[in-house]
């Protein structure tokens, strides 16, 4: 359904299940390590580069300066909730990998990208306890299960990745600069 059609409470709920689904995804250290080091995963999902840009590219507003505050006017999330995930985001925000951004090996070896997950992981433990809808609790702590039809990949939350090339370095910062220019 396009975002112009839904009602608050859908896009309440679809920022919801972005948010948490992208948080799930800095914090899961398992999946990271098997899944964006295994040389036959084709899906991009598996990569710092996605893990990033759902986070910061899917979830509106959070790649903006203060990418709380609009979500928090919105009531898109409470005060705790946003203070539960405010160092993971700073740090988050900060990060610059110390090789290009495809090297999925020289990310997860370094201790800064390692202090963002142990943040994410402590942010996750800490909305955790501020949940009570199970399917949120299931987004925050369940990596989404994705399959391949027709080379695009498509998730159980309805998520899809439709590769428009394939991988090049530099992606990452093409787009943060596209997003500058908005």
């Amino acid at each position: 359904m396009p975002l112009h059609e839904m009602t608050d409470a859908e896009i309440h709920r679809f920022w919801r299940q972005l948010w948490l689904t992208a948080l799930q995804a800095f914090a899961d250290s398992e999946t990271q390590r098997v899944q964006w080091l295994d040389p036959n995963q084709r899906n991009p999902h598996f990569s710092f580069v996605e893990c990033m840009a759902c986070y910061f590219n899917n979830v509106p507003y959070l790649w903006e300066e203060d990418g709380y505050r609009k979500p928090l006017e919105l009531g898109r999330l409470t005060q705790a909730e946003a203070n539960s995930v405010a160092e993971f985001h700073a740090l988050a925000v900060a990060y610059r990998p110390p090789c290009d951004e495809w090297d999925a090996a020289g990310i997860l070896a370094d201790p800064a990208w390692q202090k963002i997950v142990a943040c994410a992981q402590q942010a996750q433990r800490a909305l955790l306890a501020l949940l009570d809808d199970p399917n949120e609790i299931v987004m925050l702590t369940q990596a989404p299960q994705w399959q391949e039809r027709q080379s695009s990949y498509f998730s159980s939350r309805g998520q899809s990745i439709i590769p428009a090339a394939p991988q090049r370095p530099g992606m990452l910062g093409r787009i943060a600069r596209w997003l500058r220019r908005g």
